[in-house]
Parts: structure tokens; C-alpha cells; sequence
């Protein structure tokens, strides 16, 4: 039964009773039944248009109440797919967990293969170090090595960019470079044949006598300094080559070029004579 129906049914109650009332004090007073009839039925016309009123108000409620339960109907339906729906990702996640377990299991043998072969790897790298060590401390000897032989291939260099300068120096009125280098290695075989047969000069003119290195060949042990005739420098004369207070080199005069020249043989050498060390008379 509705709620309109049950409304109507009440409405119908209510008027009955009113009916059956009025018509008890109509009969008890014995009033005019026409006018009181008539008020009456205003009374209840208006009453009526008030349960009309009602009724359209409960319609309208009835028709929201429908409204939601349908909507409530639609949301069950909704909910009813969705759970569908999450038990079959359950059924489905159930799955995944069991796929997952089986290949924990599989993941737990090889790490334990693997863990193995770690072990194993790690004793190999272990040796692998020590011959790196090995290897590293040989390298750095080689380094070392390399090091030194850059240093002394530079010094070289420097020595041989210095040949062309040094050779120009000692001597100005020749023009090609290699027939001063082999006058230079033939003066200097007869030099040093002649420098053998030489009685030693050990007594200097001047002991303050001091000059500089003009120029170097290390190669054929021969440099040229600023000392000649003008001071009294003479072949055979000995020089000590120093470069602040350190002792570089022990050279001797085999001949004097002009009166601020003279080519001296290198005896005796600590350290690579370079351009601008100081040369004093050996005491």
C-alpha cells in the first residue's frame, strides 16, 4: 500500500468523523441544517484543498524517495560490479601471490648459486688485487722510469736547440752548420791529443778570475765561456762551474777564441751545465 493510499485513507477517517460529528450537533441543537451544511462544506473544501496540498507535497516526496531508491539501486548495481570486480583482482592477486612465491623460490636457489659463485669471484679478486698492486708498483716504477727518461730527453732537447746557437757563437765566419760541427769534433780530436801531451797550468794570473758560460755542448762535452785573452786566460787553464753555491762542473781552456772567448773541455760534471753558470779559476 502506498503512502497516497494510506493518506487518502486517513483523510477519509478524518472526514467521517467530522461528518458524523456535525451531524450529532446538528441533531442535538436543532440549528439550520442548510447554512451549517453549507459552512461545513467550505470547511471541508478547504480542508480538502489543504490534502490536496498535502498529497501534491507527498507526491513530490514520493517521487524523490522513488528517485532515490533508484539511484540507491543504481549505486547497489555499481557496488555489486565492483565487488565482482575486486574479487576477481582478489582471485587474479591470489594468483600473481602464488606466480610470485614460486618464483621466490626460484630467486632463493640461484641467490644461493650465485651467493656461491660470489665467494668464488670474490677469493679470484682478492689474487686479482694482489697481481694489481703488483702490477700498480711496477707501473709506478715504470712511471718513474718514463719520468726520468722525459727529463733527461728534454734536457737533450734543450742541448741540441742550444747546438745551433752555441756553434754560431764559437764560430761566426762559417755559414753551414755541419761543416762547423765537423771542424769543431776535428779540432776537438786534435785538441785533446794535443791537451794529453800538455804540461798543467796551476797557477793562475788572477784567483778572483770569474766569467759565465755562454755556451753548452753537452754532447761533446765542450762550452764556451766569457774569459779569453783580455784576461790572461791561457790553454790548460782550470774552471769550476758552479751555479749558486753548488758545484756543477770541472772544465779546462784547450784554446782561447778572442779576447772574451775561450772553448774549454768539460772533466768533470755533477749536473747539466747550463747557459749563464758561473765559471771561477780552480785554486
Amino acid at each position: 500500500m502506498s503512502i497516497l493510499t494510506k493518506v487518502l485513507i486517513v483523510l477519509l477517517l478524518l472526514l467521517s468523523v467530522v461528518y458524523l460529528g456535525v451531524t450529532s450537533v446538528l441533531f442535538a441543537y436543532r440549528v439550520d441544517y442548510k447554512r451549517m451544511l453549507e459552512k461545513e462544506i467550505q470547511v471541508h473544501n478547504d480542508d480538502n484543498e489543504k490534502a490536496k496540498v498535502q498529497i501534491n507535497q507527498l507526491q513530490g516526496e514520493n517521487i524523490n524517495i522513488t528517485k532515490d531508491r533508484d539511484d540507491g539501486q543504481i549505486a547497489k548495481n555499481n557496488l555489486t560490479r565492483d565487488l565482482e570486480e575486486a574479487e576477481r583482482m582478489n582471485k587474479q592477486l591470489a594468483n600473481d601471490r602464488d606466480a610470485l612465491i614460486d618464483t621466490q623460490k626460484t630467486f632463493d636457489s640461484k641467490i644461493l648459486d650465485l651467493s656461491a659463485q660470489i665467494a668464488k669471484y670474490r677469493d679470484d679478486n682478492e689474487k686479482l688485487n694482489e697481481r694489481l698492486d703488483d702490477m700498480k708498483r711496477k707501473r709506478e716504477q715504470a712511471e718513474a722510469a718514463r719520468e726520468q727518461a722525459l727529463q733527461a730527453s728534454t734536457t737533450v732537447k734543450a742541448e741540441c736547440e742550444n747546438l745551433t746557437y752555441d756553434l754560431n757563437t764559437l764560430f761566426v765566419e762559417h755559414n753551414k752548420k755541419l761543416k762547423e760541427l765537423e771542424e769543431v769534433q776535428q779540432q776537438l780530436s786534435y785538441l785533446q791529443s794535443v791537451i794529453k801531451e800538455m804540461p798543467q797550468i796551476t797557477a793562475p794570473i788572477k784567483p778572483d778570475l770569474q766569467g759565465k758560460v755562454l755556451a753548452v755542448t753537452n754532447e761533446l762535452n765542450i762550452l764556451t765561456i766569457s774569459l779569453g785573452m783580455a784576461h790572461d786566460v791561457k790553454a790548460g787553464y782550470e774552471f769550476i762551474v758552479s751555479r749558486g753555491p753548488n758545484f756543477i762542473a770541472e772544465v779546462k781552456v784547450y784554446k782561447v777564441v778572442d779576447a772574451n772567448h775561450s772553448a774549454c773541455e768539460i772533466k768533470l760534471s755533477q749536473a747539466p751545465i747550463e747557459i749563464g753558470d758561473t765559471v771561477s779559476i780552480k785554486k
